[in-house]
């Protein structure tokens, strides 16, 4: 069945933690009759087929989540910290171990009895930490850098193609001493903004429906993935997004790009029986919006992929949070501060809107380290993301 309990294979553990398939889950009532692989926080889900090595802490996420048939899970000790315990199960001479034990030339397979008589020798607890602090500092660190890196490769490719077009049309020797000032976010020739934002959300639900994740996809995840098409990627779509309860939105353009959608024959968004929630219904235009769309993209087109790759896995939560997080830290940029973590969150939460203090601060927190370790850090350009204007009365 799909949006159940998830199921946790080797496939599913990844170097940055457990990325269920939404398409593999149980029902509750067949997690209560395999309650003895029911997983718990602290937990160290492994593979136990395939690739040795492949591990991963159990967080309150995936509390109460199954551990499929390709995997074990162990429950360290006391005198363990978990975060040490799967970085040394990953290392290469741990896997190189584990090899040998699991024996098997096609797939290694390792039994209940290999993971029970391997032995590790642990330092003191007070060293374990120590020592995945300094890994983790030096994970992010370059992480930070590799990030760096591929900007200023983006910058100094973009400045290429850009002096070269300038010298194929004369604009090189026009004024030396001329400023410019790039646009940002920028207009997509070709198309109107009504029309590519309507394209744009059709090759978010198609990317959606690739994925077997399109109940994922509504008026929530819709506007937050249309906000970074904006903001993050620089696709003008004349937004004037607000501070809203589910974050950055612009509610009444999305209603007018709906409505653009419904009477050209594109798409429309229709209540799922039994649900609030709502969903796209695809018209007999759809195809031809998202073929004029990615013509009009051009070479922004992988852009735009890698951002919907990237949101399809999330649900609408994660998203609103992702959305959220990248708006408040933006704004602080354009102010012309230099935020702390504790700053970002403080703006993404608290000063953002009453509803978002039901949501964990930590998950904000995991937020903004997971968008520089994947290089979503905003510039501090584009549009100021501005507080909501109270209703009439």
């Amino acid at each position: 069945m799909t949006n159940g309990i998830p199921l946790v294979n080797p496939a599913h553990i990844t170097e940055v933690g457990i990325e269920p398939d939404q398409r593999k889950t149980v029902s509750k009532a067949t997690a209560e009759r395999l309650k003895s692989y029911i997983m718990s926080k602290g937990d160290i889900v492994i593979g136990r087929r395939g690739e040795m090595g492949r591990c991963a802490v159990v967080t309150d996420i995936e509390d109460g989540w199954l551990c499929g048939t390709g995997s074990f899970f162990i429950k360290p000790s006391s005198r363990c910290d978990a975060r040490y315990l799967v970085r040394f199960l990953r290392s290469e001479a741990c896997k190189a171990r584990l090899e040998k034990m699991a024996g098997g030339a096609v797939m290694p397979n390792l039994s209940n009895t290999d993971l029970g008589n391997f032995t590790l020798d642990l330092p003191p607890l007070h060293r374990q930490r120590d020592i995945v602090e300094k890994i983790d500092s030096l994970h992010e660190e370059t992480q930070r850098l590799a990030a760096i890196y591929e900007r200023k490769l983006a910058a100094l490719d973009a400045l290429k193609k850009s002096l070269l077009h300038q010298a194929f049309t004369g604009e090189l020797t026009k004024d030396w001493r001329e400023s410019k000032i790039i646009a940002f976010p920028q207009v997509v020739p070709g198309i109107t903004t009504t029309d590519l934002h309507a394209g744009l959300l059709a090759m978010a639900y198609r990317c959606h429906e690739m994925h077997g994740r399109e109940d994922d996809f509504g008026h929530v995840k819709g506007e937050k993935i249309a906000h970074l098409l904006e903001a993050l990627v620089g696709l003008e779509l004349d937004r004037t997004p607000v501070r809203d309860a589910a974050g950055p939105n612009d509610f009444p353009h999305l209603q007018k790009v709906e409505h653009r959608a419904r009477m050209a024959d594109f798409f429309s968004f229709k209540r799922a029986e039994g649900s609030g929630a709502y969903r796209v219904t695809k018209l007999r235009k759809f195809d031809d919006l998202v073929e004029r769309t990615e013509r009009a993209l051009g070479e922004r087109k992988g852009e735009v992929d890698r951002l919907l790759e990237t949101m399809v896995k999330m649900d609408w939560r994660q998203a609103e949070i992702f959305a959220t997080v990248f708006a408040a830290w933006n704004n602080l940029l354009l102010d012309g501060n230099a935020p702390s973590d504790e700053e970002i969150v403080r703006a993404a939460r608290e000063e953002w809107h009453p509803d978002k203090l039901k949501i964990d601060r930590e998950k904000f927190f995991k937020a903004i380290k997971w968008m520089r370790e994947h290089a979503f850090v905003p510039l501090g350009r584009g549009k100021k993301v501005v507080a909501k204007a109270p209703a009439n009365r």
